[in-house]
């Protein structure tokens, strides 16, 4: 029980800040536009552009990132999934610490 107390407070201390965790997939494209003449239709494409993609309501949108945030959005959605890999871990620890504890009580 002391191991599984310990690994439960070391998953807890390495949460990321929630105040830079962003849910979404980060996304970087090169697009072609319109004009039959342009360079993109011809290998060249135009970008990057970085997209922030969010499934709201069953519906996926792509928001397209502002100028110079790309780092910290893509920083944003790393930490998202580390919290959510952590927080697994963290439910798994917390269910085995309950099973534990009942079966101390069951024993009283």
């Amino acid at each position: 029980m002391k191991n599984l107390k310990r690994k439960q407070q070391r998953l807890i201390k390495s949460l990321p800040p929630f105040s830079r965790i962003i849910r979404g997939t980060f996304a970087r494209y090169y697009l072609t536009c319109g004009k039959k003449q342009c360079r993109c239709h011809s290998g060249r494409k135009h970008g990057p552009y970085y997209y922030l993609g969010i499934t709201d309501k069953g519906k996926t949108r792509m928001l397209l990132i502002p100028s110079g945030k790309e780092e910290v959005t893509a920083l944003g959605v790393k930490l998202y999934r580390k919290l959510w890999g952590l927080l697994t871990q963290l439910s798994e620890v917390n269910r085995q610490l309950l099973w534990q504890e009942k079966g101390n009580q069951d024993k009283d």
